[in-house]
């Protein structure tokens, strides 16, 4: 039998684990007050539940009576030529320690005997501390793990968090899940199993390429960035205000759906390049930019009160099939072609919302644009637009459609339009200046 001792402090927490062969070794389940399940103590020591814990929620208390105490577990089965770590972590609670010792007891006969050990006597009531063995087994066997500590009667000892992992197992990686509503969703999909423990093994959403987690109460989706296989994912209807998809670069399909003033206050889209149907109605978002989202086929964005622009200028305006923003605030919406964009997608917007080459240019107090003077208004036919240079005004009825284009003489400063055999209402007069755009209300008696 070959042994190597080690004693460490604790550092650090990881997001990587193996099986531990001590059943509870967390001391996480207690059906007793004076005995973690699965374990066993002294007939006359005093043992009980801490919540001062290493990693966990709970821990073990050993109070020293007379001059030590200890505890063991239930035995387990190593197999032979396996080579094994041993893990325990200790703290003083109370009092004056003098050793405390993490030993594997087996029997090879009528009674057990201890065959590798490693022991402390350093304390510190503020700090974990770590134990740590390593041993290679020579037969297979069933083996427990022992535990004494000494010291002045009536100290007390926190133990926890003992394991024993075959160190050749593949490391099994957990993915943080810090919002219990999430993980909850996932335990009732069958993708995580227990009660909520802040986490989720990476191995049983790796692969997972549909996930629906809508109206499930939650508010942080982080973890998200995990389930790098995902093609479809919808978390409408929960209270989330930011999303972190630059990792789920398969995403073909997207719905987050929410219900206005809730919902998404940002949303970063630009490393999904395969996405082709996207559903965010509802959202808080002020931008939306699809530059980067060649694949897109259908987009539908509605009832979200403070968006006032999108960019789809993204190369690939041909390959959209279906679109839909009604917002009312929405004022620009960046395409490859106008033209294509009036002629084909004009049923998606309303009046208020323009096609534009550059929409970076709109809303500027001071542009030229604040100068241009439009008259009579309301009018009966003809329309003046004085004080500014331009290329086309086109002429948008109330309900988004495009009546009327006008193309302009851009070296005069004073233009005349005709709205004449136009049924009497509200008309939009976009002004078009290169890449920048202006829209003038105008009422046709």
């Amino acid at each position: 039998m070959k042994t190597k001792l080690l004693l460490l402090l604790l550092l650090s927490l990881s997001t990587f684990a193996q099986t531990n062969l001590v059943t509870n070794g967390d001391f996480e389940d207690w059906s007793s007050s004076s005995q973690p399940d699965n374990w066993f103590r002294f007939f006359s020591g005093f043992v009980s539940q801490s919540t001062t814990a290493q990693n966990g929620s709970s821990s073990t208390k050993l109070k020293i009576t007379g001059s030590t105490n200890f505890i063991n577990s239930k035995t387990f089965a190593v197999q032979a030529n396996k080579t094994y770590r041993v893990t325990m972590y200790h703290r003083v609670a109370s009092g004056t320690l003098s050793s405390v010792e993490l030993s594997l007891y087996h029997q090879p006969n009528t009674f057990k005997e201890k065959f590798t050990q490693i022991s402390d006597i350093t304390f510190s009531s503020s700090q974990w501390r770590k134990l740590e063995l390593v041993y290679t087994s020579t037969v297979a066997e069933n083996i427990e793990v022992d535990i004494w500590a000494t010291g002045v009667t009536g100290s007390d000892i926190l133990l926890d968090n003992v394991s024993v992992v075959d160190i050749d197992e593949p490391v099994a990686q957990y993915t943080s899940i810090p919002d219990i509503n999430f993980e909850n969703k996932l335990i009732a999909l069958g993708l995580d199993f227990g009660v909520p423990d802040g986490k989720v093994s990476t191995a049983n959403i790796a692969s997972l390429t549909g996930l629906n987690i809508s109206q499930s109460s939650i508010n942080d989706l982080t973890g998200i960035e995990d389930f790098v296989s995902l093609k479809n994912l919808d978390f409408s209807y929960n209270n989330v205000t930011s999303v972190n998809l630059s990792k789920n670069i398969n995403l073909v399909s997207l719905n987050c759906v929410a219900l206005y003033p809730e919902g998404l206050e940002s949303l970063d889209l630009s490393n999904n390049v395969l996405l082709e149907e996207l559903n965010c109605t509802g959202n808080k978002l002020v931008t939306l930019d699809l530059s980067k989202n060649i694949s897109l086929i259908r987009l539908a964005y509605s009832r979200g009160e403070d968006l006032i622009s999108i960019n789809l200028q993204n190369g690939n305006n041909k390959k959209i099939q279906f679109l839909a923003f009604p917002s009312p605030q929405l004022k620009c919406v960046q395409v490859d072609d106008v033209d294509y964009s009036n002629a084909n997608w004009s049923y998606s917007k309303t009046a208020n919302t323009i096609f534009s080459l550059n929409c970076n240019t709109l809303g500027i107090e001071d542009s030229v644009f604040d100068k241009a003077v439009l008259y009579p208004n309301p009018t009966k036919g003809e329309v003046n637009i004085n004080n500014i240079a331009l290329e086309k005004a086109t002429v948008y009825n109330s309900l988004g459609q495009l009546v009327k284009t006008f193309i302009l003489n851009s070296s005069n400063t004073n233009n005349t339009i005709n709205l004449s055999g136009l049924p009497k209402g509200v008309y939009y007069v976009y002004l078009i200046n290169q890449d920048a755009a202006l829209a003038k209300k105008v009422i046709v008696e």
